[in-house]
């Protein structure tokens, strides 16, 4: 063997030893990374661990706190579902292409969300019960009626109850939404009708955002339910003022009738009748307009009316002759004419065929009819008087005031059928008017006085009957005068004597003073209280306005009986028959009398 070839054989040897002493070192490396990888495994799994349970312990205290926190503001719940709610829906509606399924979906669970949350609040739902200091619910509202407004959903869309709603109002209001605020007020007002304090809010409501028909309709609808509130009746005048001058002065004449009207109350009228007093300016101007042209019918015709408001007959006569001068089909010239000339006895004839005229070109409504009727009667005419009532009516049987009208003649005719069936043959759509309903009260008195019985003693329930009617009258209009007499005559009647005099002040107030039944009613509970003296002097002035009342020496028959001037007493019983034959309390009285003196 030569030397290269032990050299290439010693090279190999070296090289192979080295190599495998490099694989060696190679695996001991290897199972020492091995071994290292295998405790720092070890070391993070039970590092891992130990994190695992260290969360595990926080998610178990996070729990246990939301728990006790839930447990101790259970309302957290709801606002939570709610953000839930708004945020998904704020999702959706900000997506492009939303499927009708996911819309629906997502409403509802926001009105799901929303009746948790007004649930969870607490108070009556007043503006003051908003939590005003709740930064949060703050934050969470504003974006939920956004939202709510976006899927155009109202408050009536929500089915919450009556509380609810207002709870859903305060919070509106609470963060300025005051359009929700309104509709949720509104909404609860149809859930709870006639729930004042509901009113009384959408009433501010509406003020505050100035929306004067609103705050007049929720007005009126506490006036409805309290319309002798003081506060009510003044705050509806004031707003009035700008509105109608005669609704306004309505409220303070009622506060007068009540006996609380204030200084500032009567400045205020005071105020509406200066005003009124602008006429004397439109007649200025009407002046001029006609100096200019004196050919403006029109301008005739108020001026004519304006005089006879302002009781200047004589000019409104001269104003009436030279419209009708231009135009014999001015209707309104024509009542105008006929009002003039009824005060003057040479003039009947002339006043019969002016309201004539007025009637057949439908001027002057009801009371040219009834003027027509009165003036009828006056010339000897009453059967074609009552013919033109009657077919006045029959032509139009909506015509309220002429049947009320009917019905009182009817009443002061003892006609007690006629009026019974003039009142039963009201349409429905005209039992709204206050005269039908009072009209209805006196012939339930009528009757009652009818049915008394030996002892002059009156069924109860028959004025309960007709008080129910006064009641109703005076629920429409709280300013019929008639109606609170015939009120003051049922309770007297019925030994309330006290709500009797209250209706009676209520009465004198409404009314002028030369009303005889007034005066008759103020001398009944006079002598029913034992004022003798005051009853004489109430039935001597009523006497002065009305001598043809069977009342009246009926009433000068009871003081004289109270004095013990029984046959005095009885002559004045006789002449009460004299006048109404039918007056059975004079009837009775009388034979009380002849009892008295032993006849």
């Amino acid at each position: 063997m030569d030397a290269l070839s032990i050299l290439f054989g010693l090279t190999i040897i070296a090289v192979g030893g080295a190599l495998g002493w490099r694989i060696n070192q190679l695996e001991k490396s290897i199972h020492i990374l091995k071994e290292e990888s295998i405790q720092k495994m070890d070391e993070q799994k039970a590092s891992n661990n130990s994190s695992l349970v260290a969360v595990h312990h926080t998610l178990a205290s996070l729990d246990a706190g939301a728990k006790t926190l839930l447990s101790t503001q259970p309302q957290l719940e709801g606002r939570i579902m709610l953000h839930s709610a708004i945020a998904k829906s704020e999702s959706v509606l900000d997506r492009q292409g939303v499927s009708s399924s996911d819309l629906k979906e997502g409403g509802q669970k926001l009105v799901s969300a929303v009746r948790d949350l007004v649930a969870s609040l607490q108070g009556d739902g007043s503006l003051e019960s908003a939590p005003l200091d709740d930064v949060g619910l703050s934050t969470l509202s504003r974006r939920l009626f956004i939202v709510l407004d976006k899927c155009g959903l109202g408050p009536a869309d929500l089915a919450l109850n009556g509380l609810e709603c207002r709870r859903l109002g305060a919070l509106a209001h609470s963060v300025g939404e005051n359009k929700w605020a309104l509709k949720s007020f509104e909404c609860a007002n149809l859930q709870i009708p006639g729930d004042m304090s509901c009113l009384k809010i959408l009433e501010n409501l509406a003020s505050h955002v100035g929306d004067t028909g609103a705050r007049l309709h929720w007005l009126e609808e506490q006036l409805a339910l309290t319309p002798d509130n003081p506060e009510l009746l003044r705050s509806h005048a004031h707003l009035m003022i700008n509105i109608d001058d005669k609704a306004a002065e309505k409220d303070v004449k009622r506060l007068e009738a009540l006996g609380i009207d204030t200084p500032a109350d009567r400045s205020l009228l005071s105020g509406l009748r200066e005003r009124a007093g602008a006429r004397n300016e439109a007649l200025e101007s009407l002046d001029k307009a006609l100096e200019e042209d004196p050919t403006r019918v029109s301008d005739w015709s108020i001026k004519a009316k304006m005089h006879l408001e302002m009781g200047e007959m004589d000019e409104a006569l001269i104003a009436a002759d030279a419209c009708l001068s231009l135009d014999r089909q001015q209707g309104e010239a024509w009542v105008v004419r006929a009002h003039v000339l009824k005060h003057r006895p040479s003039e009947l004839k002339a006043a019969l065929k002016a309201v004539t005229h007025a009637v057949a070109l439908s001027a002057g409504g009801s009371e040219s009819i009834l003027l027509k009727a009165d003036l009828l009667a006056a010339s000897g005419r009453s059967e074609e008087g009552k013919e033109c009532l009657e077919s006045s009516l029959l032509s139009n049987p909506m015509d309220s005031e002429l049947r009320s009208a009917m019905a009182a003649m009817a009443l002061q005719s003892a006609e007690l059928q006629k009026a019974t069936d003039l009142l039963r043959s009201t349409p429905l759509e005209s039992m709204s008017d206050p005269s039908i309903h009072i009209q209805w009260g006196r012939l339930h008195l009528a009757s009652a006085d009818l049915h008394r019985d030996g002892t002059g003693e009156t069924d109860n329930r028959l004025l309960l009957i007709a008080k129910e009617s006064f009641d109703e009258a005076l629920r429409i209009d709280r300013e019929q005068g008639i109606g609170w007499l015939g009120m003051a005559r049922i309770q007297r009647r019925l030994g309330d004597k006290e709500a009797a005099a209250v209706s009676l002040t209520r009465a004198q107030r409404l009314l002028s003073e030369d009303q005889p039944a007034l005066a008759t009613e103020c001398a009944l509970l006079a002598l029913d209280n034992g004022r003798i003296s005051e009853a004489e002097r109430l039935i001597e002035n009523a006497s002065i306005h009305d001598n043809r009342s069977a009342n009246i020496p009926y009433l000068k028959g009871n003081i004289a009986s109270a004095r013990g001037s029984f046959s005095e007493a009885k002559s004045f019983y006789s002449e009460a028959l004299t006048i109404h034959p039918e007056h059975s309390r004079a009837l009775l009285n009388r034979i009380a009398c002849s009892m008295a003196m032993e006849e």
